[in-house]
């Protein structure tokens, strides 16, 4: 088959979320399909990742993304029923390159929900893989703001659901990452998704040695300038780590990823380790004693839970973080939400190395059960195949 592929962030390096899951959809349809991506260009080393896609089979047209100018370009819409994401996102170019390969293209699935503005007029079975909706992050984050941010991010969450709703009802299939986002989505669309998960790298994310564990290290993983990240981090150093001290003094909190902001890195001055980019986050999962989960924000399948526990890393994690994740809170990882209960399930862990191997192994063993990529890409097959079947009986007459 011909498949167009769109995606709003150059689907390589695979080091956050969104990369990981494109990245693995698109080397596993370059297998067996002619695969065409259109996406956006945001960062200095683009040109190289595209050169590596390019090798891996796979065509890509890109556009230039200044994030700045195409902020400012966007706030007329501030006086229409246009939501901002879809705005900022727009782009004669990759509209002139769907329409292009329209004729002959058998597939189309948008990753994101910006990305659907470029093929709604497309004649084609057409998948739109949400992963969660992106209104409902605005919702909670006008939910945590005043004043005219917080109206900002209110008239997005409600002028985005409005458009998420329409994509849905019009395409063929939509695509969430989880049970718990399914729920919401049926709530929020009145339309059925489809449930397709990502997967976990196991051979990459694999327990060490157990005396590699260095006592007392705590370890959150993420791109630090995105917002659930950064508050997460700021409220463990500020209001957890303090009581974990009382306890457990040589407890150390390290936040590995790239990007720090300006208020992750002020976190050293209040005793938290910052790395900033590494070659392997995996390499910290396993000198972890636990890692941490602490989001208040944010929605979908996290990663870096899924990453932490193919590690066989014991993990704490906040509600919001878990909601996607098919395990058992007790068993596979620890559940905490407030300060007080997210310190004392911390040095649960560091307190009783015999429950934390424990836990850390049956979190092991429910990502190979669970999660292996092989399975999340036989569901993803079966949700092209889906979008097929449905096009064709639209269209039969």
């Amino acid at each position: 088959m011909r498949i167009l592929f769109l995606c709003h962030r150059v689907p390589y390096p695979p080091n956050r979320g969104d990369r990981i899951a494109t990245h693995r959809r698109l080397l596993h349809l370059a297998s067996r399909h002619e695969v065409t991506c259109l996406t956006f260009a945001m960062e200095s080393g683009d040109a190289e990742s595209i050169r590596v896609l390019e090798s891996q089979g796979v065509r890509v047209v890109a556009d230039r993304f200044d994030e700045k100018s195409r902020k400012l370009a966007a706030l007329p819409a501030l006086f229409s029923s246009t939501p901002l994401t879809i705005a900022c996102f727009r782009s004669r170019k990759l509209l002139a390159a769907a329409r292009m390969a329209a004729p002959s293209t058998d597939v189309v699935v948008a990753y994101s929900g910006c990305m659907a503005q470029f093929i709604e007029q497309i004649r084609a079975p057409r998948v739109m893989e949400f992963g969660d909706l992106d209104s409902e992050k605005w919702r909670q984050y006008a939910s945590e703001s005043s004043g005219i941010s917080g109206w900002i991010y209110g008239r997005e969450a409600r002028t985005l659901l409005a458009y998420e709703t329409q994509v849905a009802r019009t395409f063929e299939v939509s695509l969430v990452v989880s049970a718990a986002e399914a729920a919401t989505f049926r709530e929020r669309t009145g339309v059925e998704p489809l449930v397709v998960g990502n997967g976990v790298d196991l051979e990459r994310f694999a327990p060490g040695p157990r005396e590699a564990r260095i006592p007392g290290l705590i370890v959150f993983t993420g791109i630090m300038d995105y917002r659930p990240n950064v508050d997460g981090c700021v409220r463990f150093t500020r209001e957890v780590l303090p009581l974990v001290r009382k306890r457990v003094p040589n407890a150390q909190f390290r936040i590995v990823g790239a990007r720090p902001s300006a208020e992750v890195w002020a976190l050293k001055s209040l005793g938290a380790e910052v790395t900033g980019a590494v070659p392997e986050t995996a390499d910290h999962l396993r000198q972890a004693s636990v890692a941490v989960a602490p989001l208040r924000l944010g929605r979908g399948l996290q990663n870096k839970v899924l990453e932490a526990m193919a590690c066989a890393t014991p993990m704490v994690v906040s509600p919001n973080a878990s909601a996607g994740v098919d395990a058992q809170a007790g068993e596979h990882y620890l559940l905490a939400d407030s300060a007080e209960e997210t310190a004392e399930r911390v040095v649960e862990i560091l307190t009783d190395p015999a429950r934390a191997a424990a836990i850390g192994t049956k979190a092991r063993t429910r990502m190979k059960e669970r999660y292996p990529w092989s399975r999340a890409m036989a569901d993803y097959d079966a949700a092209l195949e889906e979008a097929v079947r449905r096009f064709r009986g639209r269209h039969s007459g």
